[in-house]
Parts: C-alpha cells; sequence; structure tokens
C-alpha cells in the first residue's frame, strides 16, 4: 500500500494561518480502493471504491477543480473543527464564562465560524506504508479567541487505508485552557458512482432508537422517539422512501429532505472487523450501514460520537462542478456526520463535556466498505 504526495501549484489560501504548500496526499490500496485528500481543509476530495464487478469509482461528492475548496461552501469532505454543526445563538457555555462565538450562520455559529479547519491549510504531520496499511496525519493549529473559542488548540486528524477495504479517521486535540472539541468530517456519498443519480436512492439502515427535532433555523428543538415516525431506520430503506410515506412531515420541509441528528444505541463494537485496530481503548459503536443496491457496493459506519447526522442534501442546489464534470443536484449525495448532539450544551447539558488542559481529546471514524 501506497501514499503519494503532490504540491497543488499557485493554490490561493483564503484563510490558511500558514505558508506551507497546498498538497495532495493520495493512500492507494493497489485496485481495491483509493482516497485523495487535500490538505486544505484535511478535506476527502475522492474514494475510489469497487463494485461489485471490479470497477473503481468516485462515491464521494468532491469539485472537478481545487480551486473550489478555497470556498467549499458545501463543506465537500471537509474536516469539521473544532465543532461540527450549529450551537445556538453562538453562545458557548466555559464552566461559568460564557464565550460569545462569531455568528456564520444567521444569528447561530455554524461548524466553527468563519475562520474554522475547513478553511485551514493543514501540515501534513507523518505518512506511513506497509504491506497491509498506509496512513497520513495532519496538523493544525488554531489560536485562542479565534471565532471566540478559547485555548490556543492544536488538532490532529488520522486517515489510515487497511484492508480488507477500510478507511480509518481519527482526531485528537488538546488546549492549554477549558475548551470544546466536537471534530467530525462532512463527506457527501453516492455509493452509486453516478453522481447524476440521487443519493436519496440509497439503503440506509440507522442504530438509533431517538433522533433530534429541529426549529426552523435548523436548531436542534427536542429529542423524540424514532419508532413510527419518518426517522425510523430501524430496517434498511431509502431516504426517498421514508419522505414518500411521510410526507408532510414538518422537519423533512424543514430540510427539504433530512438534516437531523440521530442518538446512537449503545451496541457493542463485536461486529467491527478484527483487523480494524483501534487506537484507543474504547470500543466503537455500529452506528449505520449504507447500500447502493444496483452497485453492489455497502458502507457500515462505526464510531465512538454518541450522534450520527444525516443530511440528505436538501441544499446542495445545482450549478456545483463535480468531479468527472458532472453538475451537482439537490440529494445528489448525502453527508453522514458522527459527531456530539448538535448544540449540546443546550439541547442535552447532561452529555455537554470540555477538554480540560493536559486532557487529550480523541475521536474515531470507521467507515468499512
Amino acid at each position: 500500500m501506497h501514499v503519494k504526495i503532490d504540491n497543488i501549484p499557485d493554490f490561493y489560501k483564503t484563510n490558511s494561518n500558514n505558508n506551507t504548500e497546498v498538497s495532495h496526499v493520495i493512500l492507494e490500496d493497489e485496485k481495491r480502493m483509493q482516497i485523495t485528500l487535500l490538505t486544505y481543509g484535511a478535506a476527502i476530495s475522492r474514494l475510489m471504491i469497487p463494485n461489485r464487478n471490479g470497477l473503481l469509482e468516485n462515491v464521494v461528492l468532491g469539485y472537478q477543480t481545487d480551486s473550489s475548496y478555497q470556498n467549499n461552501p458545501l463543506y465537500a469532505g471537509a474536516t469539521l473543527a473544532p465543532t461540527a454543526g450549529r450551537i445556538k445563538g453562538a453562545e458557548l457555555p466555559i464552566h461559568s464564562r460564557l464565550c460569545r462565538l462569531s455568528q456564520n450562520d444567521g444569528r447561530h455559529n455554524l461548524h466553527g465560524g468563519f475562520l474554522n479547519a475547513s478553511f485551514q491549510n493543514w501540515s501534513i504531520k507523518t505518512y506511513e506504508e506497509s504491506p497491509d496499511s498506509c496512513s497520513v496525519t495532519f496538523k493544525l493549529h488554531l489560536p485562542d479567541g479565534l471565532d471566540g473559542f478559547p485555548g490556543n488548540r492544536n488538532f490532529s486528524v488520522s486517515y489510515t487505508l487497511k484492508r480488507p477495504g477500510i478507511l480509518e479517521v481519527a482526531y485528537e486535540a488538546e488546549s492549554d485552557m477549558p475548551t470544546y472539541f466536537n471534530p467530525s468530517n462532512h463527506a457527501y456519498f453516492n455509493l452509486s458512482g453516478d453522481f447524476t443519480r440521487s443519493g436519496l436512492e440509497q439503503e440506509l439502515q440507522i442504530y438509533a432508537t431517538l433522533y433530534v427535532a429541529n426549529d426552523k433555523e435548523h436548531i436542534p428543538a427536542a429529542i423524540l422517539p424514532c419508532a413510527g415516525t419518518a426517522f425510523d431506520f430501524s430496517t434498511p430503506i431509502a431516504p426517498a422512501a421514508q419522505m414518500q410515506n411521510f410526507p408532510e412531515d414538518g422537519q423533512l420541509k424543514i430540510a427539504h429532505g433530512y438534516n437531523n441528528a440521530f442518538l446512537l444505541d449503545d451496541f457493542p463494537a463485536y461486529e467491527t472487523p478484527a483487523s480494524a485496530s483501534l487506537p484507543c481503548s474504547r470500543q466503537l459503536k455500529k452506528a449505520l450501514s449504507l447500500k447502493d443496491n444496483a452497485s453492489g457496493r455497502s458502507l457500515t459506519l462505526f464510531t465512538d460520537a454518541p450522534a450520527v447526522v444525516l443530511y440528505t442534501g436538501g441544499y446542495i442546489g445545482d450549478g456545483h462542478l463535480l468531479t468527472g464534470n458532472t453538475i451537482s443536484s439537490t440529494s445528489c449525495a448525502i453527508a453522514l456526520e458522527a459527531q456530539d448532539i448538535p448544540d449540546v450544551p443546550h439541547i442535552a447539558p447532561e452529555q455537554y463535556h470540555l477538554t480540560a488542559p493536559g486532557e487529550r481529546f480523541r475521536r474515531t471514524i470507521l467507515y468499512v466498505f
């Protein structure tokens, strides 16, 4: 398995906090799997997976030109940090202190603010290759007070390909002040490999009995049972079918589909492949399964995050030039974001955790294809 690094000449780094070159990093498992990463945003730009006949096709939404990642209005493939999702009123409680965050989504904070990690050029810390795996680790420093978040913070994200067909994404972060970390990745998937087809036709199963209902500004308002609702994915069903089953659901109207968190059941990780060694002692939960019947491709997501946000791309819209010179359309792919319950300090404060100085935050997402 191999790692290849190529610099991208003349990449204009809009908000980059360092002067390093922007690079492609390609992790490759011969003809079985290939992932292309950008140091800018520590983003997944392509993920090549074989169908049942061995044909390699890209299954994540990515832009045709690298320059599109400078603005990346869809957060396509990007690392979300310091926090994924929205924080109501851009107000973050840190013990007895209330931090005023930047308001980059109306009056709310989204994905960490204007200068979040999706719009920074990460540095390559290390890379490794062996017969059975290959990996790269990116690192990033965000200073105290950036977008209102406290602490001089150091982040790393490691992408590792493992046989057979496993992508592991591992986050670590630390700070010199108490602060809040909630990183994730914003890859959108269409396992058919054809982004002219709707991503809503993929079969989805989510291992959750509770979901988060949002208000009209996409801010969590209540935690409700999934059973018997449009949010019941306890058995495999396409989102399109669920949307047809519940045409008058108010949540689906707000998001033009789904943009909701599911609180993951506390299943043990007994189904995690033995070859997928974990970077920490905590077990990973089986969060969801996604399948495209036409191509035979499937994805199972494991994580130690407490929730996963399903965003079915209701606001993707037309006009984005995607990989392969395809033009985007609404719901041409769906995002699966393993993270905390969105706006956790307000909707579920008992699950709100701050990372103290000297403590290391860790999170893992495992994609098994």
